[in-house]
This record gives structure tokens, sequence and C-alpha cells, in this order.
């Protein structure tokens, strides 16, 4: 019994550490402004506190693309419901779009959603170091977040907002953000009025960042798109487009576009490795984008009317213009990032949500231990009940008797042990603590 208990306890404290004890979640507050104009908001997104160093500075991101089981759900595109005064995913004039798209997929097959995760844990990874707080919008294969939530979240929760995606263009573009279109009306609607300049000073030095890491930059960086993003953000927000479904999309340049976002962080923030840009750029007036950007509309409409007829997403996403963002559920290859405030999604289990080798070691354990308790109880106590009856003593009895009952305790305890920390955490409020899906 003795040996049994060692073998408990030695489980657990090997367990323990491998929690997220780093983390909070954080589901959508329907008293936050603009929360009623979400349609899908069951999911949380995942708060991770860096350990030193701390700037007491929180930085949204947003891995683009992966709601599942979107059924044509739709969302207001503006907070006043009016229409849209550019092309995109949804076309001009609309006054609503697809809640959650899908993301397109690049040349290998690989989906958008499976690329921006990486790219979005490993700039997290960085960011820590630098001792930024992240706000993982999307923290695995998929959350039940619209466009409109995760906007809102991130409004209430961060000081910045970067959605990470690629264009659905095939020609190796380069990277670009999408910037706010020099339209009257768009401009002057609340909260667009009040904070588009801070978009573009955002967007300007993240494309600065990624220049200086050596990433290909498409025209002057920019493309004119009226997004649900910006058109819902109360902190500067910026959609980041990284390249497109010909883009390399290789561990050392997932690597690449990570430290080209956080160089552009740090220019942002006030702690550039290089120059600061002063002057923010308007790329509404660029009529070299608005050239590049119409003829991507005129592709992304016919994507768009396809959408509108259709209660699924499609695979594609518009022709060089994010709309929507969303978890896309889709295989992922394992993400190795040795920084263990990563937590369970690259300790115990693969993207895909699948258990890694460690992680099924663990719940073979787990199955071994919870099954084996019980025989045990059996078995033991079986054995003390012959030795009483043998011996027609009543103490003895009475002795097995109360074996008997610690033993099922311990048992059931044993059995329970993930669903009990379960409950202790949120039972003390430690709401991004988890047993890592093991059970």
């Amino acid at each position: 019994m003795k040996q049994f208990l060692k073998v408990c306890f030695i489980s657990v404290i090997l367990f323990i550490p491998f929690t997220n004890v780093s983390a909070k979640s954080y589901g959508l507050d329907t008293s936050w402004q603009y929360a009623d104009f979400s349609v899908i908001h069951s999911g949380k997104s995942t708060l991770y506190e860096s350990s030193s160093n701390k700037k007491d500075i929180i930085v949204a991101i947003n891995a683009g693309h992966g709601t599942s089981n979107v059924n044509g759900k739709k969302t207001y595109c503006h907070p006043d419901k009016s229409a849209k005064v550019t092309g995109g995913t949804t076309a001009a004039g609309e006054t609503m779009a697809v809640a959650v798209s899908s993301g397109m997929e690049f040349q290998d097959g690989t989906s958008e959603a499976v690329v921006t995760l990486k790219v979005a844990q490993k700039l997290k990874s960085k960011l820590l170091s630098e001792g930024y707080d992240v706000l993982m919008i999307r923290n695995g294969s998929d959350v039940q977040l619209d466009n409109v939530a995760r906007t809102v979240i991130a409004n209430n929760i961060a000081e910045m907002h970067i959605a990470i995606h690629f264009d659905s263009t095939s020609n190796d573009k380069g990277a670009f953000y999408m910037s706010v279109p020099n339209n009257d009306s768009y401009r002057s609607m609340s909260p667009v009025s009040s904070y588009w300049q801070s978009h573009h000073e955002l967007g300007d030095a993240l494309i600065s960042g990624l220049k200086q890491s050596g990433v290909k930059i498409y025209s002057s960086g920019s493309m004119p798109m009226d997004l649900t993003q910006t058109s819902f953000s109360t902190i500067p927000s910026v959609d980041i487009e990284l390249g497109d479904k010909k883009s390399d999309i290789s561990d050392a340049a997932i690597d690449k576009y990570a430290d080209g976002l956080l160089n552009g962080i740090l220019e942002y923030s006030g702690e550039s490795r290089i120059t600061p840009i002063t002057n923010p750029t308007d790329p509404g007036d660029s009529s070299d984008d608005e050239d590049d950007s119409s003829d991507d509309e005129n592709d992304s409409d016919s994507e768009d009317d396809d959408e509108n007829n259709s209660s699924d997403n499609s695979n594609e996403s518009n022709g060089g213009a994010a709309e929507d963002w969303g978890d896309q559920v889709g295989d992922q290859s394992p993400i190795e990032i040795a920084d263990p405030s990563e937590g369970c999604e690259t300790i115990f289990k693969n993207s895909d949500g699948s258990f890694n080798e460690l992680g099924q070691f663990m719940q073979d354990l787990f199955t071994l231990i919870k099954f084996a308790a019980p025989v045990l109880v059996i078995a033991l106590s079986t054995v003390d009940y012959a030795k009483a009856l043998s011996a027609q003593n009543a103490d003895e009895m009475k002795k097995a008797h109360i074996k008997f009952g610690k033993r099922l305790i311990l048992g059931v305890a044993v059995f329970l042990l993930p669903f009990i920390l379960d409950l202790m955490f949120e039972l003390f409020g430690l709401y991004g603590l988890d047993t890592c899906g093991i059970r």
C-alpha cells in the first residue's frame, strides 16, 4: 500500500508543473461595448504574463482563421450598421459579413490557420522573453469567437491588437497591413474616427520591423480595406498579411516573421532596435495600392457571392483581403517551442489537439493508476477479510472494515484526480489552469 501511495504522489508532483500556471482565461463579457454585436462567443482567449522584466503592456495576438461550425452566421460590418465602403471577403455596399471565414490553403495544402498559429506562438514566446504580457486570442486549433468577439476581448484586455494572416493570391506578394480607407464617412464613424491614425502607426511600425528582419514587403506596405476588426477596435489594431499562398512557411521563415513582428512592436512601444517612424503614412492616398486592391477586391467579390449563397464557409478567403478571422480546424504538425510557458499545447499535445509521446505516456500512466486503484482496494480488502474470517476475530473484522473504507476513499480520489484538480482550480479562481485534457 505504501508503494502504491508513493506512485500516486510522484505522479501528481510530475503532472502539476505542466499545467498553465501563468495563464488566465477571458471570455466575452456581455457588458463590454459592442459585445452585443457578436454571434459566436462561447470560447475563451488566454492571457500569459511575463515572469521577468515586466513592461505591463499586453499585446493581443490573433492567429487568423479557425472557428468551426459557423454555418453561415453573420455579424454587422460596422457598429452603426452602415454599409462597407470597400470590397473584400464581403463586397462593398453590404452591411453584414460572415462571422468568421475559414481562410485559404498554401500551395502544399497546409491551411492558413495552421501557419498563423505557428507564427503567433513563436511571437508569443519572443514577447514574453522581452517582458510583454500576451493575450492569445486563439490558443489552439479552434476557438468559438467570431470577429467581433475577438476584437471586443482585445479592446478590453490589451493595449494593442495584431491579427496575423496571409493573402490568398499566389505570386509571393510580400507583407502588408490592411489600412483604414481614405473615405470621409468611414473615417468619421465611431470608433474609427478616434483610432484610425493609431492603427496606421502600429501598421507602419510592424512593416518597418518586418523589413528590418528581411521579410519581403508588398508595394508601400499597406492596402486600404474596410475590416470588421478595425471598425470595432478601440485600441491600436492591425490586420497584418505576412505573404500569400506562395510564401515560404518553413520553420526558419516562421521565426523570421515572428522576429519582424517583435521588432515592429518594440518600435511602436518606443523600445526600437531600429529607427522609429515619426510620420505615419496615409495609405488611403496611395494610387498604386488602390489599383492593386481593386484587382483583389474584384476577385474577392465573386467569392463573397459564393459565401452569401452557401451556409458553409469556403476554404478560400478573398483574393488579397482578409475580412474575417477565426480558427481553421485542420491538421497541424507539432510546434516545437522550448519555452516552458507554452503549457499544454506544446508539452502534452500536437497542434491538432492529439497527445504527443509525453502526453500519451502521462495519459497511460494516469489510466493505469486509476484502474489499478480499485483493483488494489478489492484485492487487499479481500485478503484482510479472509484473515479476519479465518481467525474468527471481531476486532480483526472491524479493522478490515476500516481499512476497506480508507482504501475505497483513496481509490475514488485517485480515479477522479484530474477532475478534482480542475474543480479546485475553478473554486480558487485559477481559470487558466487545467489538466491538459488528461483524464
